[in-house]
């Protein structure tokens, strides 16, 4: 499964209002269930702002807790 399908369920789940921000890895996890648990665990972490290396798609607003970035402030997406 890509990232795509992951920020895709995230996006319908925070829209849908079965996740509201900040969420944690298991808010996540409540609301997208269909992921296994290493994505849920690890996600949110590997793609926040601070990272760099990867897609980044979540701000961390504090510890063990995030926020999805706007699609325009998304660096590296696709």
């Amino acid at each position: 499964m890509g990232e795509f399908n992951v920020i895709h369920d995230i996006r319908e789940a925070i829209g849908a209002g079965r996740l509201k921000e900040p969420f944690s890895p298991a808010g996540f996890a409540d609301a997208c269930p269909r992921f296994d648990k290493y994505t849920h665990a690890a996600f949110l972490h590997r793609h926040a702002k601070t990272r760099g290396r990867t897609a980044q798609f979540f701000e961390r607003v504090s510890p063990g807790f995030f926020r999805l970035l706007s699609q325009d402030v998304q660096k590296g997406a696709k």
